[in-house]
């Protein structure tokens, strides 16, 4: 059965299965465990804030009179989820999205393992952050169901879930979190970032979402130089850009391949040969995760004085 460490908030770390075992339990050094403990205390709360400003979002009644603490909230969830307070599917997105981060919450608290495993980075072969293993048969399709605004086509949680599964090799009792010991031990992830690595993986466990662009893929932060402007536009991207004191801004638009006339716009998100648009990015496990710290740093603030 290999190792296992209990940490608190319903989380436990076990060794990694044959062939990506790190070792023996010595591996586990006081620092990584104080910051394996650490992310797993913030992993809820960073959630729970995310279902919170959320809240507060599907309220608004006056789009057009917002402070500066309402427009932090709805910044955050046009650059995560592309989606404006504007936008007609607005209300249901935003309720829907609660449910996500509601149902990640759910099975953080029913308890869950976090599996480490060892795996050091190659030029040839960089190494993974974390990863679930398997996918849910038509768990992409479900979330859409999910995330519909046809009410002919929507499906309560519990079917979409069902959907995902049916007919996959693999159950959500065995999609454990694995997490690469190797990365927890570099000085740039601490234990927020680590919490955030946690989410992400939750929202595939529990939700079933995609892989559909990282954030270091991103446009935002892609945005440094003429060069790579000019590069980015080789590649496909349509140069429909603002700039601000003479630095560039979202957003950007790609050409769509099935149909150049139609680019789609890409406030933050966007990888190469990628038509990007609201529909993806609410099965986008990063979105969730660095919405939700965004949230939890920034958010909350907001919140306490919007009152």
């Amino acid at each position: 059965m290999g190792w296992h460490i209990p940490l608190k908030y319903n989380a436990t770390l076990r060794e990694g299965e044959a062939g990506i075992s790190p070792g023996p339990q010595s591996v586990v050094t006081e620092p990584i465990l104080d910051k394996f403990k650490a992310a797993v205390r913030i992993v809820p709360i960073m959630a729970g804030a995310a279902k919170q400003c959320l809240g507060v979002l599907m309220k608004l009644k006056d789009p057009t009179k917002r402070d500066a603490d309402t427009q932090e909230l709805l910044y955050t969830l046009h650059k995560y989820f592309n989606l404006k307070v504007t936008d007609p599917k607005y209300p249901v997105i935003v309720a829907r999205l609660q449910t996500v981060y509601e149902q990640c919450l759910k099975g953080m608290m029913s308890g869950y393992n976090l599996y480490v495993y060892s795996f050091k980075a190659t030029p040839s072969a960089p190494s993974g952050h974390a990863y679930v293993p398997g996918t849910p048969k038509q768990g992409s399709k479900a979330l859409g169901t999910f995330f519909t605004n046809n009410p002919d086509m929507h499906w309560p949680w519990d079917q979409v879930q069902k959907m995902a599964y049916e007919g996959s090799a693999v159950g959500i009792e065995k999609r454990e979190i694995h997490i690469n010991l190797d990365y927890v031990q570099e000085e740039e992830t601490t234990a927020d970032i680590l919490a955030k690595t946690i989410l992400h993986e939750a929202t595939h466990k529990w939700a079933g979402t995609d892989d559909v662009c990282y954030r270091h893929n991103t446009v935002s932060k892609l945005l440094a130089d003429e060069d790579v402007i000019k590069e980015m536009v080789n590649q496909g991207f349509l140069e429909r850009l603002e700039r601000t004191d003479g630095k560039f801004k979202v957003p950007f638009a790609m050409v769509s391949k099935n149909n150049p006339l139609q680019p789609a716009k890409i406030p933050a998100y966007g990888l190469n040969n990628f038509q990007a648009n609201s529909a993806m990015w609410v099965k986008n496990a990063d979105s969730y995760a660095w919405a939700a710290r965004r949230f939890w740093k920034n958010g909350m603030n907001a919140l306490q004085k919007i009152g």
